[in-house]
């Protein structure tokens, strides 16, 4: 029985862990305003970049660019699960969280891995130098040889979450933790 094609990870432990991550599902309507809205982010954060085809409004940008927003917010709930948070409905009570930086790091690094497995399934290729025609990309490569100027626009991905969730009537809360037995299951009421 073949599953479509091999593809060859690389050696990055979060390229490899998102490799294995099952995206959330969301209503169709629900996951387009938050890929929208993660558009929104990533263009504030790359404002910088003058021509680069992923540099568009959402109604101008390409299939392929807008499917990678809709993968980044399904993928945004497991990496927030995985960091040790609950996604929940937004409440009366609820509050739009703040990570701190160690949590940003974590899922940002966590967040490009997700970015790698998805260029890497689409056929692209790592660089030195970017082409969109022939899928290239000097990003295609672990997080600790990343450029901090483009950590920085993962970093921007995650820190926009909060917001981009609270849209959809969805709250991020911390798992609580017990002392002597760690962190509380989840389960499966009130969360996502």
């Amino acid at each position: 029985m073949s599953t479509g094609p091999l593809v060859a990870l690389l050696e990055d432990p979060m390229t490899v862990r998102m490799f294995a991550t099952v995206p959330a599902l969301l209503d169709g309507e629900v996951l387009e305003e938050a890929a929208r809205a993660a558009h929104k982010i990533y263009l504030a954060a790359k404002k910088d970049i003058v021509v680069d085809p992923s540099m568009q409004p959402w109604e101008n940008l390409g299939l392929d660019l807008k499917a990678s927003n809709r993968d980044q917010i399904a993928n945004a709930l497991e990496i927030l699960r995985y960091a040790g948070f609950v996604v929940a409905p937004w409440t009366k009570t609820s509050k739009t969280i703040e990570f701190t930086g160690a949590e940003v790091q974590r899922m940002a690094a966590m967040e490009h891995g997700r970015f790698n497995v998805e260029r890497t399934r689409q056929g692209w290729k790592p660089s030195e130098k970017k082409d969109m025609a022939l899928k290239l990309s000097p990003h295609l490569i672990p997080w600790s040889k990343l450029p901090e100027h483009v950590k920085a626009w993962d970093y921007s991905a995650v820190k926009g979450w909060p917001a981009i969730l609270k849209a959809i009537h969805l709250e991020i809360r911390r798992q609580r933790t017990s002392r002597k037995r760690g962190p509380k299951a989840a389960g499966n009421a009130g969360t996502i």
